[in-house]
């Protein structure tokens, strides 16, 4: 684990670097891209999977939920807004990929797995106040969440 504003890291070590819903939690996003930069051997990738807004102009009430449960700062960028944020810092060639986020598709092929899921955080909320309000928080989610929130995937090369 590390600051992703402060790897510890040599400059130009890793052929590839991969974040996933890192930059969207700070306050000052160019520089953790411009860290995940600093650490890419030139001709390497950045790839980043990030909180991204689906729908322009999204509620004040949702925007303040998600700083509220997940600690998001800042604005959420749009698929233009990452794009930009990425060709900014220096990366190339990027692709961009953005995927609305719905629960009732998922498949869950292995029962196994989903009960492991549910016994970790029934551990987990058992154990920890600090998660037992963040489950009491979560679940006056906004009825536009799903309508606004998504993911992309953001890779580009240095």
């Amino acid at each position: 684990m590390a600051d992703a504003q402060k790897l510890p890291f040599e400059d130009d070590l890793f052929d590839v670097v991969i974040g996933e819903f890192i930059i969207g939690l700070l306050d000052d996003k160019e520089s953790g891209v411009n860290e995940y930069l600093r650490v890419t051997k030139p001709g390497g990738y950045v790839g980043i999977n990030e909180a991204t807004w689906i729908k322009t102009s999204p509620p004040t009430e949702l925007a303040e939920y998600l700083s509220r449960t997940c600690g998001v700062k800042g604005e959420i960028p749009t698929s233009d807004g990452w794009e930009e944020l990425l060709t900014g810092t220096g990366l190339r060639d990027v692709v961009v990929r953005t995927y609305k986020v719905n629960v009732l598709s998922e498949k869950r092929e292995n029962l196994k797995d989903v009960l492991r899921v549910w016994y970790r955080a029934l551990y987990v909320y058992i154990r920890s106040s600090a998660f037992r309000r963040f489950i009491k928080e979560a679940r006056s989610i906004p009825k536009s969440f799903l309508e606004y929130w998504g993911y992309g995937l953001y890779v580009g090369k240095k």
